[in-house]
């Protein structure tokens, strides 16, 4: 059996790549005032909050899903690789 694993950093890229147009698109309405974020508390238009988007908030949701993805991924692998050892017909 080869070894099987899952990089991190192709589900970071993944899912930050994914969430990037959304997050673009809300900047782009929170800097012409259409919409606003809220961080830490306060809220932002303009160029803040479209910095705020594209700078902390798509990378954040990509390390968040990217690493709860790869956790469960690896996890799920470890119990299949043990349960294949286990019944593997001789």
């Amino acid at each position: 059996m080869e070894k099987r694993s899952y990089s991190f950093k192709i589900l970071f890229f993944s899912y930050t790549l994914f969430a990037l147009p959304f997050f673009l698109t809300y900047g782009i309405l929170a800097a012409s005032h259409l919409a606003s974020i809220n961080f830490n508390n306060k809220d932002s238009n303009g160029w803040q909050a479209l910095v705020i988007c594209l700078f902390f908030y798509t990378p954040f949701f990509g390390l968040l899903f990217a690493g709860l993805n790869w956790v469960i991924l690896t996890l799920g692998l470890k119990v299949y690789a043990f349960l294949e050892r286990k019944f593997k017909r001789k």
